[in-house]
């Protein structure tokens, strides 16, 4: 088994308890580039309300300080220098819903969709700003419309990237409303509604946008998004396979026709079309970002590799949404320090929450965002995703190993063993040489009061892993309940020197030490 279930849980003569045992030290290897972008900007960057506390004079000197920084952002073509530039022209002067929005194109380029709602967020209470009687910024409504405009189809087609679309609806129906007659709001909003399969609403708008101009690449487009929605991939790969590029949004238009291809299992069309995707990302960050290819989401023996774009070697920028939650989640599981974890954990998270709002790989999904869950002890979220995991594969009558040695190990956190005991027995069938499966079916007999069942399965763990701390520490625990302190001494030394930074471990030990001299049973 892998590393997916490394916190530990262990048993004490008071009861059960989970604690993280110091297991090593980090790779340098594993560690991701990031893109800390919001955290450069200058010292003196200012929130909205306090620049406009500043006096007249200060704000103009901080105006013309910005200017000079978004001279700079005009100046380079290299992504993170705009993106630096721009972050500390808001932050002097952040009233100016521009350079915030400018800042979130370019931080979508990067594919830091954190800090792209932040920047938009910031753009949006620059605009409401804007014409107040203590703003110096004073523009018509024309000019306004435009901002409100292009701030609302930047948040459609971000949340659209990242499959949200009932919020990107509702900002492409904004967008609408600011400029009635847009064919750019009109294209995103077809898409949406085809993702969402409101086959009247989409059809009227490829209906309108082909009525406009006969040459229209769009309609076919949301066809393309419609039929799969709908469960039809034959007809959509059938559109795809004619569709040709439309002039903007080339990444978004290669990425969803990839989509249908890889779910039909069309695997050298998928490849090609990711291609084509990854060559349209903007010129200017290319330098931050790769291309790698990884197997997708599946068994080992029956997937397949697909290409995937990302920036800093963490953020996802286009390729197959499935190949990338597989990519993450397994960072995630081989990797060593509490920050990394907690890095791969929250993108596989996220990952694995689009791949479902895309509907593809279901059970998949649902078992990388579960073993996260488990591992961050969110245990109501863990059961609700393995459950449902473990649902989706025997439909299709398969049965997934860390499902179900996840599900047992989420029982033993809830401390019932009734429950735990039947998946830890079929977890031990399913990775016979798994020694924390092995590991936890002993605490699970330990706590169904089967000693000589938990001293089996402890011995099987240390057999197959003599550094599986976890396993020392619950036989030497047992040992020291059954009242054998030789035995128990000898394992929880041998935890204390593998984790020689456990308090816990320590603790116990020198109360053995203490026994052993005749001291008494307390410290």
């Amino acid at each position: 088994m892998t590393r997916t279930l490394r916190r530990c849980v262990l048993l004490t003569v008071l009861g059960v308890v989970s604690v993280c045992a110091a297991c090593g030290g980090p790779d340098p290897t594993r560690r991701a580039a990031r893109a800390e972008i919001m955290s450069d900007a200058a010292m003196d960057s200012l929130g909205l309300v306090a620049f406009v506390a500043l006096a007249e004079d200060e704000r103009a000197l901080r105006r013309e300080r910005a200017a000079t920084w978004l001279q700079h952002a005009e100046d380079t073509d290299d992504a993170w220098g705009r993106a630096q530039a721009l972050q500390t022209a808001a932050g002097l002067a952040p009233d100016d819903p521009v350079p915030w929005l400018d800042l979130a194109e370019i931080l979508d380029g990067l594919g830091d969709a954190l800090r792209v709602d932040t920047a938009l967020d910031n753009a949006a209470e620059s605009i409401r700003h804007l014409n107040e009687p203590e703003s110096d910024l004073r523009v018509n409504r024309r000019e306004r419309d435009v901002i409100v405009l292009r701030t609302a189809l930047l948040r459609a087609w971000h949340h659209y990237g990242r499959a949200e679309w009932h919020e990107s609806l509702r900002w492409a129906r904004a967008a609408l409303q600011v400029s009635p007659g847009s064919d750019r709001a009109a294209v995103v909003k077809g898409l949406l509604e085809a993702a969402v399969q409101h086959r009247p609403q989409a059809e009227a708008i490829a209906e309108d946008l082909r009525r406009r101009d006969r040459f229209d690449r769009h309609a076919r487009w949301i066809r393309i998004v419609l039929d799969p929605a709908e469960g039809h991939l034959v007809s959509a790969f059938n559109l795809a396979t004619h569709a040709g590029p439309p002039d903007e949004h080339v990444v978004e238009f290669w990425r969803d026709k990839a989509c249908v291809a890889e779910q039909k299992g069309e695997w050298a069309y998928a490849r090609r079309w990711y291609e084509e995707s990854g060559a349209a990302l903007p010129p200017g960050a290319a330098r931050y970002r790769k291309r790698v290819a990884h197997s997708r989401c599946g068994e080992p023996a029956a997937t397949v590799d697909m290409p995937v774009w990302l920036a800093f070697d963490r953020y996802y920028l286009t390729g197959s949404r499935s190949a990338y939650t597989a990519l993450v989640f397994e960072r995630f599981d081989t990797a060593t320090t509490a920050e990394e974890r907690t890095l791969w954990g929250g993108e596989t998270v996220n990952a694995a929450g689009i791949m479902l709002r895309l509907r593809e790989n279901h059970a998949w999904a649902l078992r990388a965002r579960g073993l996260v869950f488990l591992d961050q002890g969110n245990l109501v979220r863990a059961r609700t995703d393995l459950e449902r995991a473990e649902r989706r594969f025997a439909e299709e009558d398969k049965e997934d190993r860390l499902v179900v040695a996840g599900l047992g190990r989420l029982w033993l956190q809830h401390e019932d063993h009734k429950r735990a005991l039947p998946y830890l027995e079929r977890a031990v069938l399913l990775s016979p040489t798994d020694p924390e499966v092995w590991s936890d079916l002993g605490l699970g007999r330990v706590m169904a009061q089967n000693e000589t069942g938990a001293a089996e399965a402890f011995g099987r763990a240390l057999e197959l892993d003599p550094t599986a701390v976890t396993a020392w520490y619950n036989r030497g625990l047992m040992r020291l309940h059954a009242g054998d302190l030789d035995a128990a001494a000898a394992d929880l030394g041998e935890a204390a020197r593998l984790a020689p930074d456990n308090a816990e471990v320590a603790r116990l030990l020198q109360r053995i030490r203490l026994m052993q001299r005749g001291s008494g049973p307390d410290d």
